[in-house]
Formats: structure tokens, sequence, C-alpha cells
């Protein structure tokens, strides 16, 4: 049964609430408010859509219980999640808060369409936090003061706003960069900051209510960093003068300038700073001419170690960012293109299940590989030479099995009889490179693929191969060893020789340069701070030295003469990721 709301007499509401005398500290009381709703299990917001209308903007939200990215399970709801549905003062912004939100499915670019410019940008996403309410807020940024009808079905909540007619007026506010503070709960509601988009419709910003005198802004700025120091942290507040319907500024270069200050290595005994390459990024991989790299980004608003959705996007070799898409990511835990640059292999890890999809370059579009042919768990994956298929060891239930996955026709087809082992997977000449039990000795074979023979190498726990094959990174068993200590060895895949790079150590990660005519090897130290060794072999001329010591972190490839640090950069919300490039010389 369709129930209808209508919100035509907002000032006999107002009324009715200034009659109660009830007094608020919320710095953007609400003009129109509707609540609704009931319990509902396993509540999905699954999608969000716009519609224009004769009179403004609808708002589309559709619910359903379970999702099948989560539970595989969907069923059409009966009413809707509780929630409330209100409209603020300057800045205007429609905000909904739903109680109890399981999951929600919604893909962003869906709520950024709208061609009549009432909606300013995404929709900002504010999760439970101990110093809030259960809710999950959504804010949708409002060019104007509206009217706001609402209406009921079972599993839509439609919201029509129209614009009214009002004078803007310049008035001052509150500002600062604390939407991270504010979404992990450390900035309260008692701040009397919201958050609201900034002016590139991608930050946030936490802004007051607005005020007609700048010395009754600057009293709530001086109360704020009286009473909530800690939060601050070292973050500036500000008081702007903004007309209505417009947005503040984000300070982007406040956060840059505190990354930046952070020493990331130490050499010959000086710490030195370091470039930050992505903020709050994750190196993903290198396009094949290396122009080109692929970086994971959180979503806004969420700490380093609570689940956080992430987007894809490119970095050129000028620094300028391109995201693919607005899909949203669980956690990508890998990437690679394929030789001809045209497609890029993504792996999602979602809980205990990985999900792989191909992101075409030319069409811009992303698809999903079916689950029953390339399975749910993917140790060793590689691109076939010609771009046009891939070669996997994955599980489509318990066991692994390698196999050929085709993109035309989306089937696979087994490479090799027998089940397989959690090895890396490399494709190269007709061959494919993977660990193997041969003897009972795990060992790294290569297999023709034309002829199926398979070729012995050496017994190794594990392996890396340069990006041309000519050389792999060979690291003995931890079990030969003691103390956890291992053996890296480079082995030409051209003259079958083999030579021991470094002795027993404690190895934590080895890679290639870029251009394979170097090896990095990560080895651990026992320090508190600068807990690694970063060390250099030159394949040419065979030297080995140390490079510098660095912070806990994930260490890549960078463009040539730099290495990619990825460090943690610690906020009162907890550490976030940042992607620093280090020059591997002085200077």
């Amino acid at each position: 049964m369709k129930k209808l709301i209508a919100f035509m007499l907002a000032g006999i509401m107002l009324l009715c609430l200034s009659s109660c005398g009830k007094e608020t500290n919320n710095p953007s009381d609400a003009l129109n408010v509707v609540s609704g709703g009931s319990e509902q299990e396993s509540a999905n917001l699954k999608d969000i859509l716009v519609e224009k209308t004769e009179q403004g903007v609808r708002l589309v939200f559709s619910f359903v219980c379970g999702s099948e990215g989560v539970t595989a399970q969907e069923q059409a709801m009966k009413g809707l999640p509780p929630y409330t549905l209100s409209l603020t003062d300057t800045p205007y912004r429609l905000k909904l808060s739903i109680a109890a939100l399981a999951h929600w499915d919604y893909v962003n670019n869906s709520i950024i369409s709208d061609e009549t410019g009432l909606i300013q940008g995404g929709v900002v996403k504010v999760l439970p936090s101990e110093s809030r309410s259960g809710a999950t807020d959504l804010y949708f940024n409002l060019s104007s003061m509206t009217n706001m009808t609402v209406s009921e079905e079972d599993g839509r909540l439609v919201v029509d706003l129209a614009k009214k007619d009002f004078q803007a007026s310049q008035a001052y506010y509150v500002v600062g960069n604390l939407y991270y503070e504010y979404s992990e709960g450390s900035l309260p509601e008692e701040a009397e900051l919201t958050p609201t988009l900034a002016t590139d419709l991608t930050n946030v910003v936490m802004i007051s209510r607005a005020f007609g005198e700048q010395s009754e802004a600057e009293a709530l700025m001086n109360k704020i960093k009286t009473d909530f120091s800690e939060a601050l942290a070292g973050k500036e507040l500000r008081v702007i003068q903004l007309e209505a319907g417009k947005l503040p500024e984000y300070y982007a270069q406040e956060d840059l300038d505190a990354i930046n200050l952070k020493k990331v290595i130490r050499r010959d005994g000086q710490e030195e700073t370091a470039q930050a390459l992505f903020p709050d990024g994750v190196f993903i991989c290198w396009s094949p001419d290396k122009s080109t790299a692929v970086f994971s980004k959180r979503s806004e608003g969420t700490s380093y170690d609570e689940m956080a959705l992430e987007y894809l996007f490119t970095v050129d070799s000028q620094g300028v960012k391109t995201q693919l898409l607005n899909d949203e990511y669980a956690q990508i835990v890998f990437g690679a293109y394929s030789p001809d640059g045209s497609k890029l292999l993504i792996i999602e890890q979602v809980d205990e299940i990985q999900y792989c999809s191909i992101y075409d370059f030319n069409t811009h579009t992303r698809t999903n590989l079916p689950e029953e042919e390339v399975g749910t768990y993917i140790p060793g994956i590689a691109w076939a030479p010609d771009s046009q298929s891939i070669y996997m060891m994955s599980a489509v239930d318990i066991m692994l099995n390698l196999k050929k996955y085709d993109i035309a026709s989306g089937k696979t087809s087994p490479v090799s009889e027998g089940a397989g082992i959690d090895t890396s997977l490399y494709a190269f000449d007709g061959k494919l490179y993977y660990i193997d039990v041969v003897d009972e000795a795990e060992t790294l074979v290569s297999l023709e693929l034309e002829s199926g023979e398979q070729n012995e190498i050496a017994e190794v726990g594990m392996f890396s191969m340069s990006s041309d094959g000519r050389y792999i990174l060979l690291q003995s068993n931890e079990a030969d060893m003691s103390d956890g200590y291992t053996k890296l060895s480079l082995y030409d895949n051209q003259t079958g020789e083999s030579k021991e790079l470094i002795g027993e150590r404690i190895i934590s990660d080895y890679f290639f340069s870029v251009n394979n005519d170097k090896v990095y090897v990560v080895s651990d130290t026992e320090e508190d701070v600068f807990m690694h060794e970063i060390y250099c072999y030159d394949i040419a001329s065979g030297s080995l030295s140390k490079l510098f010591d660095c912070v806990n972190g994930i260490l890549d490839a960078g463009r040539e003469g730099e290495l990619l640090v990825r460090a943690t950069y610690s906020t009162s919300r907890g550490d976030f990721p940042v992607t620093y490039a280090v020059s591997e010389a002085v200077g």
C-alpha cells in the first residue's frame, strides 16, 4: 500500500516544533523532517536513481533484503527500513538517515547525473560510529532551497524536490578538513559541524551553521578548538564567508604538508622525507610501457583498519589522475595490464572469496568473469601474449587446477591434468612457469604449452619473474633454514645459470626494477621505526649495495631510479596508506 506524505505546510511544522520549546545544538536545524519505515532484516540500499521532473528532481531509493555480492540471496522488501529525511538550512542539503543498514549496492555514478543542477555532485556517506546513532547518513548537496514531497511503497522511498525562490545572501561559517575525524567518531556531533561537499565535488569539508556576524563564527571556532583539541590534531579551522547555495573549498595543501613531512627512509644515518605520489592510494601495477600507473583509493570517510570500498585510478607521467568508472571494490589484491595495454585484469577480495573482472580501456566498461568458470580463489594468474585469453591457477570448489580462460567465449579449458597447488603463475614464449610438487618437493617448473612437456628448474619456496621473462628470482624454502632465514638467487632463463644474490636473511620481499636491470631486496630488521633494509643488486655488474633503511610498508618498483613505498600515515581516525616515490640515489 502506497503512502503519500506531503510537506506543503512546512511553516506550520516549524511553528509546532518551536511551540514545544525544543532546543538543539544541531548546526543545521531541519526545515522539513519526516520519519518512517520499520525494522528489516539485512536491509540493502540497492540503487539510487535521479529523475528529472516538471517541478525539479525525483530521487528514488530502492531497497531489498540481502545482497547477492555478500549473501548470494536477495529478497523483495515489504515496507522500508527505519529512516529519517530532512532538509537543512544553509548549506542546503538533503539528509537521509537509515537505521540498521546492512548493505549498500548502489553505484555512485547513478546519482551525479542531475541535469537540473539542483543536486551538486554525488552522495556523501557517513557510516555509524560510537559517537553517533547506529544510522547510516547520506547527504546530498543542493544548490537552492527546496520543497520536499515524500512517498513510500514496498522497497521504494521516493523524494521529490522542487526549487524554491530565495534571495542569495552571504553568511559566515566555520570549516575544516575534519571529515575523517567525524566519520571515525573522534569529532562528535557536539562540535556542531556537519559534512558538505567541497567545490571539487569530491572531497568533503566539515561546516557549521550559518552566522550573520563574523564574530559569532569565530566564537564557535574558538570553542571547538578548546573543547575538541585532541580531535583536531594539527588540523586547522577557518572562518569563511560563503554565498547561499555555494560550496566551500577543500584545503588539500593542509593534508599534503603533513604527509610530506613524514620521515620515510634513513640513508647513511640521516632521516629523509619523500614525495607523496598518491596520498591515500595503493599502487597496483604499471602499464606495459611504464607510462601509467594504476592505484586504488579508499572511499572517503573510512579508516585504514575497517572495511572500506575502493576505487581505481590511473596516474600518468604528468601526475594526472583519472578514475576508472565509479565502480566500488571491496579490496583490490591484484591488477595487471594486458600485453597490448588495452585491458586491465582485476582481482577483488571479499572476505574469503575472490572475484575476477576485466576493465576495457577502449570501451570504458568492466566485465565480471563467471565464477563457475574461473572460481573464487585465484593464487596465480597471467595474461596470454595475445591479450585474448588468461592462464590461471584457480579453484571452482576446493581443488586448484591450471586452466585457460578465453575472453570471447567466457569459457575455461584445462591446461594440465591433476590438481595444482597455491602458486604464482607467469606466461612467456609459449611456456607457463609455476610451482608444482615433484617427488614430494615444491619445484619451479616450466610447461611447454604446445607439447605439454614439463621441465624442472629448481626446488623453491617462492619465485618471481622479470617482466621480459629473462630472469627468475628463486627464494629458498623457509623450512630448510633456521630462524625464518631464507636465501635469494637469480636464475638466468636463457643460460640456465643461477647465482646467489644475498645470504641467509629474513627476506620479506623482492622485485625487479621497471627495466629489469636491477633487483631490489627487502630484509627485515629488529627496529621499531625503520623496520626494513633495502638492497639493490645490479645484474650487469653483479654488485650488491644497501640503499637505505625504510619505515614499515610495502615496496614496488617505480619509474627509472625510483622506488615506491606504501607506508602509513597516522591520524586521529587511524592509519591510512600513502604511496611515496623514493629516489634510489641521494637527492
